[in-house]
């Protein structure tokens, strides 16, 4: 490029040289010496045409420019390395002695005239005038000059003929082409001048003067020619010196263009058809360099879209026809692969116009636009994924202002878009966020890492939610940041089913009281206190007397209605730290933790809880729309010692006492005691011995009958006998029947 840049800076220089343009492949203007942008001249258009199809230079012109002036050209083609095809213009105004060659003659003793001309699109163009000198005869008709003859196929070049010169005297003149070019010189001789001159000498001095004018003709016509080839050697020369350093990147042009993925084509008007495919159609469609060449519309498009390219062809060129002079169109098609694929392309084309300035070829380019359709696809997919996402999504700038937001974002926090927009995303924070957090999150994304965390967000209306956030910067590829990107995900709906998992976990979910769970977790930390202080702690488990009548009466809604009635009644009775817990069913259960120092002043007040209870049931209770008496059996203990470490140890002793009320009838309190966990241990054993005996065969019934002293029978007892060999400390209760059940009946504690 700097060789060809040097090359035209110098060459504009040059005093043969008037102008220089540069033209690209579609024959737009690329570059003017003079500065001016303006479409070529129709001649000079057609001349460009003609170099880029036959990859040629060429003389193009002369014609007159808007000032009337003769202008001509020499163009030429230019392959940069790494550029794409380009035409170089380079004009020149007829130099001093082509016009010292015509006005030579005529001789000085005749009169007559020298001019250039051309014969084109069935008209006499002249691009000299007739000397001064010369006067026109009038009425004469132009039809009769030699030029217009040689248009008719009258005369012939290079023949001298007799008839009339160009203002109507009868003269001699000769026609002769110029070399390499489609330029002819008239050479004219005043006939009568011949003749007069001819009487004047002898027959011999008119030979030689005949020989001496077909000499003056030879030698103008040599001098014209040699004028004519010094200034074309001269543009040549410059050109071939250009084009001398430029065929060094030919092959790498060459290279480029069969791997160029771009069509490029030229498709003529008259007669519809395409003139030119580059060799690339076959890496898009698959066609081979000999079918190529055979191509029609038909075959690269699909029959639908053959017509409408038909059409869209016609409709361009009626609009510039009627004025439209864009020139330029640009459409987005589907070629038709030799597979049968489908190829989506887009198309540039432009018309080509001929000497006349009339549409005659469209020159394109096609571009495969397979990747980029995909890459749109895939856009709009992301896209559309991103605006109906359920998680937020905020994209800043480098600055950390917001540029855009998803319509989650919207939802989530209360914001419309274009309140948030330009802000930083500090709007939704809140101070409930751990600034730790924010210094960890900039050290990741400092570091070129994804950060992930948690933030507590406000929203519009000033509530608080839990979101989880994902944050990366997006870099360019001099790992500049360019944008942070945020995906936030609303966790209000996991924090709300984590919460509602505690309660069911440590609540009951029909009285919203502490379970059994919460109780056991409680009492650990309630009894570790009492060695330290020596502060007394109880327990009363309570049961209601005959539920499962109510249920099985009235139904579980009203048992449950039941329930929570009392679960009312029961709170109203609380005091500071103490904890009323449902543990199952009917059962409920208080932990007293604060009853002072002593013992039985602890029991005391205890029982007292417990009557007050009792006291409280004695008015109705008010549930599902019915007024219910009911009783209670509670089951009260102190906790020892044993329940810091066992828990449950304390629910089993104030269990023991429940049943014992419970057995007695029940609304009464029952108060546990040692003893009553023997007999309730000596009761299980018994239970369990019972079982496996008559699983097993083992009992024996005896019955033994009962007389008075008149030996009449009164009545009559039993006994039960084991036949099992092993030892048992229930076989004494066993051996003595119900007597030992009696007598251990008669032992039961009560209130």
């Amino acid at each position: 490029m700097a060789l060809l840049d040097r090359f035209l800076v110098d060459y504009a220089e040059a005093p043969s040289v008037q102008r220089i343009e540069l033209f690209d492949a579609t024959l737009a203007q690329l570059w003017d010496s003079r500065g001016q942008a303006a479409a070529p001249h129709p001649i000079l258009n057609a001349g460009l045409v003609q170099v880029l199809a036959q990859r040629r230079a060429a003389a193009v012109g002369p014609w007159r420019d808007a000032q009337g002036r003769v202008r001509l050209a020499y163009v030429g083609l230019i392959a940069p390395p790494g550029q794409p095809l380009a035409l170089v213009a380079l004009h020149v105004d007829p130099p001093p002695h082509f016009h010292a060659a015509l006005q030579q003659w005529p001789l000085p003793y005749t009169r007559g005239s020298a001019r250039l001309l051309t014969l084109r699109d069935g008209a006499v163009q002249y691009w000299s005038d007739l000397p001064a000198e010369s006067y026109p005869v009038p009425g004469f008709d132009s039809e009769l000059a030699f030029a217009q003859r040689l248009l008719r196929g009258e005369i012939e070049v290079g023949q001298v003929v007799r008839g009339h010169d160009d203002h109507g005297r009868p003269a001699l003149a000769l026609l002769q082409p110029v070399a390499g070019t489609d330029w002819l010189v008239q050479v004219e001789i005043d006939r009568a001048s011949v003749l007069a001159h001819a009487r004047n000498n002898l027959i011999g001095i008119g030979l030689i003067g005949l020989l001496a004018l077909l000499l003056a003709l030879g030698g103008a016509r040599l001098l014209l020619q040699r004028n004519q080839l010094a200034v074309a050697r001269r543009a040549m020369a410059a050109l071939q010196r250009a084009q001398a350093d430029l065929s060094r990147s030919e092959a790498h042009y060459r290279l480029l263009a069969e791997n160029a993925t771009d069509v490029v084509w030229l498709y003529d008007l008259e007669p519809q058809r395409m003139s030119y495919i580059s060799p690339s159609v076959q890496r898009l469609l698959g066609y081979t360099s000999e079918e190529r060449e055979q191509l029609t519309i038909e075959q690269l498009f699909e029959p639908a879209l053959a017509t409408k390219a038909r059409q869209l062809i016609a409709s361009h060129v009626q609009r510039f026809v009627s004025g439209d002079t864009t020139e330029a169109l640009v459409i987005e098609l589907q070629h038709r692969h030799r597979n049968g694929a489908v190829v989506p392309v887009e198309i540039s084309a432009r018309l080509l116009l001929d000497a006349q300035g009339q549409p005659a070829q469209i020159l394109g380019v096609t571009r495969d636009i397979r990747a980029r359709v995909l890459a749109e696809r895939q856009l709009r997919l992301l896209s559309q994924a991103t605006e109906q996402s359920p998680v937020a999504v905020i994209v800043t700038d480098a600055e950390g202002q917001i540029e855009y937001v998803n319509p989650a974002l919207e939802r989530i926090s209360g914001y419309r878009a274009a309140e948030v927009l330009g802000r930083n995303p500090r709007l939704l924070g809140s101070q409930r966020t751990p600034r730790n957090t924010f210094v960890q999150m900039w050290d990741a994304l400092r570091s070129d890492q994804t950060w992930q965390g948690e933030f507590i967000n406000t929203r519009k209306d000033g509530s608080h939610y839990h979101t989880a956030v994902s944050v990366a910067p997006l870099r360019d590829a001099a790992q500049r940041v360019l944008q942070y990107v945020s995906v936030q995900m609303d966790l209000s709906a996991q924090r709300a089913a984590e919460q509602q998992v505690e309660l069911l976990a440590w609540f009951d979910p029909l009285t919203g009281l502490p379970n059994r769970k919460r109780l056991l977790a409680e009492l650990p930390q309630i009894l570790r206190q009492r060695p330290g202080n020596g502060e007394q702690a109880g327990l009363l488990i309570v049961n209601v007397d005959r539920f499962k009548a109510i249920n099985d009466a009235r139904g579980r809604n009203l048992g449950d209605a039941v329930l929570l009635a009392l679960a009312d009644r029961l709170r109203l009775q609380l005091d500071t730290d103490e904890l009323l817990a449902h543990l199952s069913g009917d059962e409920f259960a208080l932990l007293l933790p604060h009853l002072g120092h002593e013992a039985p002043a602890a029991a005391s007040s205890l029982l007292r809880r417990a009557a007050r209870w009792h006291q409280m049931l004695e008015q109705p209770l008010e549930a599902g729309g019915e007024r219910l008496r009911i009783t209670l059996s509670v089951g009260a203990t102190l906790l020892g010692g044993m329940a810091a470490e066992h828990p449950s140890e304390a629910l089993r002793h104030a269990d023991t006492a429940l049943h014992q009320a419970q057995e007695a009838g029940g609304n009464q309190t029952v108060f546990f005691d040692p003893h009553m966990g023997q007999w309730a241990a000596e009761r299980f054993a018994l239970e369990q011995d019972l079982r496996h005996g008559i699983e097993q065969g083992e009992l024996r019934l005896y019955l033994q009958p009962q007389v008075d002293t008149q030996g009449q029978s009164k009545g009559g007892g039993y006994r039960f006998r084991s036949t099992s060999a092993r030892p048992s400390s229930s076989r004494a209760i066993l051996a003595s029947g119900c007597r030992s059940c009696c007598s251990a009946a008669k032992r039961r504690p009560a209130t």
